[in-house]
């Protein structure tokens, strides 16, 4: 193994009386050392952590310099371990002097990886991904990927709260994005270790509040009113039918006709919801209540026609927020009160939690047992209790 290790070369002093700073490699009896230009006093060093102490005005910069020079080495020493290179300290070196190595740019890194995960990831999730290495980009434009340490996470964490002025939950989404990709270049052997180690994201945290029956009436009276401008009543009538079905705003984008399926049930046909979800890629089968069936456009032509107009998120958005203003809801609104709007109003009926998870599409392997026996009556018995008053 090639060893290496900055220290401070006592055996020459600079006209200034300062000393030179070098990194010094081991291997087999070979020894061999490159200086990093920096020189520092005598009782500015440290000899026990190897690091310029701050009886040195310019410390910092200095020991940023040295950090450099190790990760350099542990980089090298990876990619030996790695690609199964046979030991040379000369070739050790070749790589260290090689201003170019390990000069992999993070953001080219990182597109890469999200261009590689379309199809498995959601549409809506990749453009997470990319609003948040784009807010990154603005914390600091050149960035590579060794350059990511502990430090660097604290002062990414500081500027979004402060320069940025963003709430804990979209911080904590923020480093989750950059944990993410960082995770995948320790994978593919691009970093040794992870600076997120000993740093604590947190938890997002949220009450997952959907609309009451009191407020989800006065979005049904604003529709039923039709006073609305025609983007406004549309972009109402496909969040409504989210709140009475539990679909998620990319499943109501992609619903098609061919998705909405009869099936005879006792002495009736009823309807139901039978597709894939975007995100999960789980099954969503759930039978459509009286006020969904409502809200579905009669105009459909082809069975691969999309049921609802849906305009992109950001519009969608900004549109429910003066809705729910016109409707007197004092609540910061987003689509995705619809799906808890669902879930509550399941739960206020007495529908059962996995019947509820069922609908939703929140299928796992604990619970997949349990709705291998729900028959398509028990799930229409279940959804008809919304007609109870």
């Amino acid at each position: 193994m090639i060893h290496f290790k900055p220290f401070l070369k006592t055996t020459y002093r600079n006209a200034s009386g300062k000393y030179a700073i070098y990194i010094q490699f081991n291997h087999q009896n070979k020894v061999s050392s490159r200086t990093l230009g920096i020189t520092v006093n005598r009782n500015a060093w440290n000899d026990e952590k190897r690091c310029v102490t701050s009886k040195d005005p310019e410390h910092l910069s200095k020991n940023k310099k040295i950090n450099r020079a190790v990760n350099k080495c542990s980089s090298i020493a990876l990619k030996f371990d790695r690609e199964d290179l046979p030991e040379s300290l000369d070739e050790f070196l070749r790589q260290y002097d090689n201003k170019l190595f390990d000069n992999k740019c993070f953001f080219e890194y990182a597109s890469k990886y999200m261009s590689d995960r379309r199809g498995d990831l959601a549409p809506g999730t990749l453009k997470t991904m990319g609003d948040n290495v784009n807010k990154l980009k603005a914390f600091r434009p050149k960035l590579q990927l060794h350059e990511i340490n502990h430090k660097f996470i604290v002062e990414y964490d500081r500027w979004l709260k402060v320069d940025r002025g963003n709430n804990r939950n979209t911080i904590i989404k923020s480093l989750k994005v950059l944990h993410q990709i960082i995770n995948h270049a320790i994978k593919e052997g691009e970093l040794a270790a992870s600076p997120f180690l000993n740093y604590t994201i947190g938890t997002i945290e949220g009450t997952r509040r959907g609309l009451d029956k009191s407020e989800l009436n006065k979005l049904v009276n604003l529709y039923k009113s039709e006073s609305l401008k025609p983007n406004k009543q549309n972009v109402l009538r496909y969040f409504l039918f989210a709140c009475y079905t539990g679909l998620r705003y990319s499943d109501v984008r992609t619903l098609q006709k061919r998705h909405i399926i009869e099936k005879e049930i006792g002495e009736g046909k009823r309807f139901f919801i039978d597709k894939i979800s975007v995100k999960t890629k789980k099954q969503i089968y759930n039978p459509l209540t009286d006020e969904a069936l409502e809200l579905l456009p009669g105009n459909i032509p082809y069975q691969a026609s999309k049921i609802f107009k849906v305009l992109t998120d950001q519009p969608t958005n900004r549109y429910l927020k003066e809705i729910f203003k016109s409707a007197k809801i004092d609540l910061l609104a987003s689509f995705h009160y619809s799906r808890h709007t669902f879930a509550t109003i399941c739960r206020e009926k007495g529908i059962a939690s996995e019947t509820i998870r069922r609908y939703m599409g929140d299928i796992n392997s604990k619970t997949l047992n349990v709705y291998a026996g729900f028959t398509d009556e028990h799930l229409v018995n279940e959804i008809d209790k919304w007609k109870e008053k």
